[in-house]
């Protein structure tokens, strides 16, 4: 994936190889904490790798380093990978015996495909729609008004960030029977709380970046993080049971629902203000996340302390 990846953005190949393995080797990192149970080991994995990534940038912009995008490609993907490896220098027997046991992995990979292979759908449609708009939008949609929502939706991206230790405790299974009816019951309580995180934080990043707060985008978007949360631990129970037919089918409402508007746009030439795209976006994804809650509820109780008991 490197080499294409160097000849489309014209940076040299061994810049992207260093870059792209730092990326992909906190995600191995992540599979292997979690199946430590070492949770709190991760999330400092995550601090750490976000100071040297800032600092990186400090470091970068105070002019000790070439100003050009490479030399901070570099820099920064060489840190995060030294911070990385770091974490996992005691964990490094773990690797050491996955590579012992290459055969009877690769075996049991073949054997219980059945159970993965959703799972590589799903992510490929997570992150394919988490770039849909930036990547097709631009033809449609102004630069400026592109720079915008990437930057309200890195506001978006921090404050569902936070949910992740809630999504941690209910991935395992012990988790969902200890924890899940009493964060079921206080869903609405931890979504006002993370709806004054989203206002607090998304104004000022905004006065901060444009010199403008967005305060009714910022509403909007955090107003769908109720049906978020619900959509969370829905998923969750269906991750803990193999149950990836209706996650696919959520995400790709999600997709259908931008693609169809981009296509429109084309035909019809379009132009697609701020407000629109943010209305597009997020209507979308509140589409996709009543769906999966819908179709669960239809369905079987995956998310059911009953049905984990008798797995």
């Amino acid at each position: 994936l490197c080499v294409p990846l160097a000849w489309m953005v014209q940076i040299p190949w061994h810049v992207t190889a260093i870059f792209s393995l730092s990326v992909l080797l906190p995600y191995y990192a992540d599979t292997v904490f979690q199946s430590q149970n070492r949770l709190s080991y991760y999330f400092k994995l995550l601090f750490a790798l976000a100071t040297g990534k800032f600092a990186s940038i400090l470091i970068w912009t105070s002019g000790l380093l070439p100003t050009s995008c490479a030399s901070l490609l570099l820099f920064q993907g060489s840190v995060s990978l030294a911070i990385t490896l770091a974490f996992l220098t005691p964990f490094f027997k773990y690797f050491s015996i996955s590579l012992q046991k290459g055969k009877q992995v690769m075996a049991f990979m073949t054997t219980e495909r059945h159970h993965f292979s959703g799972y590589y759908f799903a992510a490929a449609l997570k992150i394919g729609n988490s770039n849909l708009v930036t990547l097709l939008g631009n033809q449609w949609v102004s630069k400026e008004t592109l720079g915008i929502y990437a930057l309200l939706m890195k506001v978006n991206a921090f404050v569902v960030g936070l949910s992740r230790t809630l999504e941690a405790m209910l991935v395992h299974r012990e988790g969902i029977k200890t924890y899940a009816q009493d964060i079921f019951k206080h869903t609405w309580a931890l979504g006002l709380f993370m709806q004054a995180i989203y206002m607090v934080v998304g104004a000022v990043y905004m006065i901060v970046t444009t010199g403008e707060t967005y305060l009714g985008y910022h509403l909007f978007l955090s107003s769908i993080l109720y049906p978020y949360l619900y959509y969370l631990q829905v998923r969750a129970g269906l991750l803990a049971t193999y149950s990836n037919a209706s996650l696919n089918w959520s995400n790709l409402i999600f997709t259908l629902c931008i693609g169809l508007f981009l296509l429109l746009t084309y035909l019809y030439h379009w132009q697609i203000t701020l407000a629109e795209l943010t209305g597009l976006v997020g209507l979308a994804s509140l589409l996709q996340y009543c769906a999966l809650i819908l179709l669960h509820l239809k369905q079987s109780p995956v998310i059911s302390k009953n049905r984990l008991l008798h797995d």
